[in-house]
């Protein structure tokens, strides 16, 4: 992403540019992508403490279909880069277009969902924390991990220099693996100013990124109107909510255009 920047994102000044890299500060490098599939069962109770609080705890049993995690770690400067990552994936693999060798990639895992409601006359209050503590187990996937070093010559044992590819790994297949499921939590408050008017707030937590919404909606005649702001989509929303129907509008003041979303909601 340096590397992006200082070429001001213009690919022929980066292949043209022999020296971008004295341009570039040393840097540790990280990144991870954590995907799945699945589907399953849960059992959930709802434990009512009193009328005002409630706890509800859900115990999910989950069957694996697609996986796809990779982590990567290196470091990089001036001078050198070196670098490393481990890619699981259960049959296609994204990075070389091709499949795998293993026979019936397949996990079974657990999750469990806690959370809790405070409601009171004008007081709303809810905490959830989602996938906490919760794995999926993999049988049968392939494994592909490369080392990637910038320096493509090296001295070898005879004493001369020898040129290396810039990249070197390997795959494995029909291996296991464990996949801790990404955690995710969400709070969100709200008071009733007027039977018509209420206030609130949302925090959703999914990582290390979070997103806060301050929101205020108004009733009037069977139907719901919330306008919200997103601090870090730089986002302002307008929905409507109406008994069968929900309208979404968005104009966000960031890089993006607006986009209109709309829903149809039938109960029964």
């Amino acid at each position: 992403m340096e590397t992006w920047y200082t070429a001001q994102k213009d690919f022929f000044k980066l292949l043209a540019n022999d020296n971008i890299y004295k341009e570039l500060q040393d840097a540790p490098l990280s990144g991870k992508a954590n995907y799945y599939n699945s589907y399953g069962l849960f059992i959930q109770k709802v434990f009512k403490v009193n009328s005002k609080n409630f706890l509800s705890v859900k115990l999910k049993l989950n069957y694996g279909t697609k996986l796809h995690s990779i982590t990567l770690n290196g470091t990089t400067n001036s001078e050198h880069f070196r670098g490393s990552y481990d890619y699981y994936y259960s049959k296609e693999n994204l990075i070389s277009n091709g499949k795998t060798e293993s026979s019936n990639p397949k996990g079974i895992g657990y999750g469990v969902d806690i959370e809790y409601i405070y409601n009171s006359e004008k007081i709303y209050f809810y905490l959830g924390g989602f996938n906490l503590g919760s794995y999926i187990y993999w049988d049968n996937v392939s494994l592909m991990h490369y080392d990637l070093d910038s320096d493509v010559i090296y001295q070898g044992d005879d004493g001369f220099n020898h040129y290396k590819p810039f990249g070197e790994g390997y795959y494995e297949y029909d291996v296991s693996f464990k996949q801790r499921l990404p955690q995710y939590y969400k709070t969100a408050f709200s008071y009733e100013v007027t039977d018509s008017l209420s206030t609130g707030y949302e925090l959703n937590i999914y990582e290390n990124m979070y997103f806060n919404k301050p929101y205020i909606n108004y009733k009037y005649e069977g139907a719901r109107y919330e306008l919200a702001y997103i601090y870090e989509n730089r986002e302002l929303l307008f929905a409507a909510y109406f008994k069968y129907a929900i309208f979404e509008i968005s104009n966000n003041f960031g890089p993006s255009n607006t986009f209109l979303r709309s829903s149809l909601k039938v109960s029964f």
